[in-house]
């Protein structure tokens, strides 16, 4: 039997920049002047939903910065 893996939907402002590699200051003032991606207040903390920032990074032509650790060469 294959293990499931679940991918978190909700990101904080970190692991959302990370995700889209921007600096978190980045989001922050995007978020501040009304830019995308959109945020949402989830259990009173600010989240960024994976498929926001996905259509986010194919509407703009990024590619979200790679997790894990880098292919051996």
């Amino acid at each position: 039997m294959k293990a499931m893996v679940m991918e978190k939907v909700w990101l904080s402002v970190c692991e959302a920049a990370e995700y889209v590699g921007l600096a978190r200051q980045t989001l922050v003032n995007r978020r501040g002047k009304g830019l995308r991606p959109r945020a949402n207040k989830v259990a009173n903390r600010l989240r960024y939903h994976r498929d926001e920032l996905d259509d986010w990074i194919r509407s703009n032509g990024h590619e979200p910065a790679r997790r894990g650790r880098p292919p051996k060469t």
